[in-house]
């Protein structure tokens, strides 16, 4: 009997480690045990909510080398398509970058996240379906744990759905309110086809997973998480402020996002100038989640940042430099400390007319050696890039790495999110002096940009909303997420246009074109599944 793509390994990862400590890895290893090994003990268990850490941030060899959990989706999916990412050299993944994919059910970029997703669903199933079977001896700080731990687990298995419907369904705006198809509710572990849910039902899914995990965490205050990795109460709070806001049906969707945004970043004050300038490679007082890297748990050349960071030895990075939009950069004020993690003309002490003197308009290379220099000069406190890597115009020296050839955290939410989440939910709300402030604790009072002051309302104010957040999140792999929740149509200018895409990416595409930017269920799953199969009687 075949069995589901995303099951075929089920339990395999919860062996593995989130932890810097090498004892973690001299643990009795549960990739094979039973359920009833491990859920035998609390312990047995805490490894398995961990190996759900493990599997965002390792190496899913079934889809090859880039296939690195969290990373590849945030990367591939979040920023190669979106609309302020440009990789000026990468003409041959124009594809990807385009949407052409959308409908190529049986690419493996298409069933990459269905795959990723419903392994992280399926292995929390497992959790959720055997954790109240760990005896407690009559002891309540155990039973507290397993709370904790089932908790966690309805945490990842909201995730999964929820992200889930970003890339295989349709924007909830075109949906009728959620009338039409979602993806596959799983809420036990299972070698089964099942049918698709309509979309409102997997959102119902979703809130009630991360509604009920939150009731849980705060029924165990003394409980802690030990890694950042590891899911508590400000990252189901966050999570469900981003489903909140992704749905949008309702005036109480965005009061929702509002109060849930506000509660995630409480604890986790914004970074300061100084942290926001040390390449987002470890963790600052904003990160509430992310991945754990070590130079003896890495993924070597796959990770997020040996794909992206600007001193990464790979040959990704050091050929094809990774930039952000010019005509989004030049909106910005030169003061602004984000700005001025990108290449740019004012960093140089040039004017634009100068600086496209030096910038070739078919890559956005830059060959002259004293701008080199000076670029170096500039981002003197930073790391050296890699020798041999390309100079590009508008190319970021926002993400780094400690250790080669591309180990870093890899950060999931940050308190920074939250705000503008929490700006936008006010700002549709109507509460346009909420929002305000807002975007001024953002930007004037963090120091990002001293001089920042907003008075804007209205669909203004959502638009300045929209820049800042692009700017704040770049790279992160919100781009291609937040273009499809708006609606926006996505619009790239080539060098010759005063843009910085390649011809081949500097496209338009319309909200109802690529399929609406949605990604078909793959055909490893319709070939399975008979309820999806249109063959099947």
């Amino acid at each position: 009997m075949k069995k589901l793509l995303y099951t075929a390994a089920a339990l395999l990862a919860m062996c593995c480690t989130t932890s810097c400590s090498k004892d973690w890895l001299e643990t009795d290893s549960t990739t094979s045990g039973s359920p009833q090994l491990i859920f035998s003990t609390i312990d047995n268990a805490e490894l398995a909510v961990n190996g759900l850490a493990r599997l965002m941030c390792m190496q899913h060899s079934y889809y090859g080398q880039g296939a690195s959990g969290e990373g590849w989706i945030k990367y591939l999916f979040g920023n190669f398509p979106g609309q302020n990412f440009s990789v000026p050299r990468l003409t041959g993944w124009s594809s990807i970058m385009n949407m052409s994919y959308h409908q190529r059910n049986t690419s493996s970029y298409d069933s990459y996240g269905w795959y990723y997703y419903y392994r992280i669903i399926d292995n929390a199933n497992m959790i959720i379906g055997n954790i109240d079977d760990v005896p407690t001896g009559g002891d309540p700080q155990i039973e507290a744990r397993k709370t904790f731990i089932k908790a966690q687990a309805l945490v990842y298995r909201a995730y999964g759905h929820f992200q889930l419907t970003q890339l295989y369904s349709h924007r909830w705006m075109d949906t009728n309110h959620g009338d039409a198809d979602g993806v596959i509710i799983r809420t036990e572990s299972s070698t089964e086809g099942a049918p698709l849910s309509k979309l409102s039902a997997v959102y119902t899914q979703v809130f009630d997973d991360l509604k009920a995990a939150i009731a849980a965490f705060e029924s165990v205050p003394a409980q802690k998480r030990i890694f950042l990795s590891a899911p508590d109460l400000s990252v189901a709070q966050a999570i469900l402020a981003r489903a909140a806001i992704t749905r949008a049906d309702s005036r109480d969707d965005y009061e929702l996002a509002a109060r849930m945004a506000a509660a995630a970043r409480s604890g986790y004050p914004l970074m300061s100038v100084a942290d926001y300038r040390s390449d987002f490679e470890s963790p600052t007082s904003e990160w509430i989640w992310g991945s754990f890297a070590s130079d003896d748990q890495n993924l070597q050349y796959w990770s997020f940042q040996a794909q992206l960071a600007y001193n990464a030895n790979t040959s990704r990075s050091r050929g094809y430099r990774h930039c952000i939009s010019r005509e989004l950069l030049e909106t910005f004020p030169d003061n602004d400390i984000r700005k001025n993690l990108f290449v740019h003309p004012a960093i140089l002490g040039m004017t634009d007319a100068e600086f496209q003197k030096i910038v070739n308009q078919t890559t956005g290379q830059i060959s002259d050696k004293k701008a080199i220099a000076a670029i170096d000069a500039y981002y003197a406190d930073r790391y050296v890039p890699a020798s041999g890597s390309y100079y590009v115009a508008y190319e970021h020296r926002k993400f780094g790495c400690f250790g080669q050839p591309g180990v870093a955290y890899l950060n999931h939410i940050r308190s920074s999110e939250m705000v503008l989440l929490e700006a936008e939910a006010q700002c549709r709300l109507g509460n346009d002096p909420a929002a305000q402030a807002l975007l001024v604790e953002l930007n004037a009072t963090s120091q990002r940009d001293p001089d920042y002051t907003c008075t804007k309302t209205g669909d203004e104010l959502f638009e300045e909303i929209v820049r800042y957040r692009a700017l704040e999140l770049w790279g992160e792999g919100f781009d291609w997420f937040d273009m499809k929740r708006w609606g926006k149509t996505l619009e790239r200018k080539s060098f010759k246009k005063g843009g910085n895409f390649a011809s081949a990416m500097a496209v338009t595409v319309q909200p109802d074109e690529a399929n609406q930017w949605t990604w078909v269920i793959p055909e490893k799953e319709t070939a399975y599944n008979t309820f999806l199969n249109e063959e099947a009687e």
